[in-house]
């Protein structure tokens, strides 16, 4: 799973833009909170977080959400600063640069493949969203049960995840290092419509809406708890 040793050490390597980060100190001023590098980060990998960024955060209606796999919380920059926010990441070191980028906001980090914490399920949220998660993930079915259960009645998994026919440009684009070569060697499987519309009434979740973006190499499905 994502939990493992080396995915964890190939997450860390790609996930952080090769820039500096910058967060508020309390006087005001501000510090550098991570030198990023290069690495096996795509030339194009932050233009395709910010396109899922914006398809995901549109949905975000409630007072609360729990971002799962929240990377350095892209997620929580596009969102009422209002809203409930909760980011789990697994790599601790970037579940801290996370809170260091965003200290109004909570982070956890746990393997989501694993059980999750009383932090976590002893509450329910509006929202899941699970960004760029699923085509990681060895059971994603297990996820979303997970999510499923700390949902409210009426609440939504917001979920994005490259559309099966996306899978030799992702292979080609980590080959010219437009795309993070570990993201797409982590790939576990490539879920179209009918996949995602499976999952989620395995989960008792319904399929309520469903769309391409990115010229049609990448999906945004949302899926409802019912009251």
């Amino acid at each position: 799973g994502l939990g493992s040793a080396a995915r964890a050490a190939a997450r860390v390597r790609r996930l952080v833009q090769p820039r500096s980060y910058r967060a508020a100190r309390g006087d005001g001023a501000a510090e550098t909170v991570w030198e990023g590098p290069q690495q096996s980060y795509g030339m194009l990998s932050g233009w395709l977080i910010d396109a899922r960024t914006k398809a995901a955060a549109g949905w975000v209606t409630g007072g609360s959400v729990l971002d799962l796999g929240c990377n350095i919380a892209d997620l929580a920059r596009a969102i009422p600063p209002n809203v409930d926010y909760v980011g789990v990441e697994v790599v601790p070191e970037i579940a801290a640069l996370a809170r260091a980028l965003h200290p109004d906001r909570r982070f956890l980090s746990f393997d989501i493949e694993a059980p999750w914490p009383p932090a976590v399920t002893e509450r329910t949220f509006d929202h899941v969203a699970l960004l760029a998660v699923l085509e990681h993930l060895k059971h994603p079915g297990d996820v979303l049960r997970q999510a499923a259960a700390v949902l409210n009645p009426g609440g939504t998994v917001i979920a994005t995840t490259p559309h099966p026919r996306a899978r030799w440009v992702h292979a080609a684009g980590a080959r010219l290092r437009l795309f993070s070569r570990d993201a797409d060697e982590e790939h576990e499987a490539f879920l179209g419509e009918p996949q995602l519309a499976r999952l989620a009434r395995d989960a008792g979740l319904s399929l309520v809406a469903y769309r391409t973006f990115l010229a049609g190499l990448n999906q945004l499905a949302v899926m409802r708890r019912e009251a």
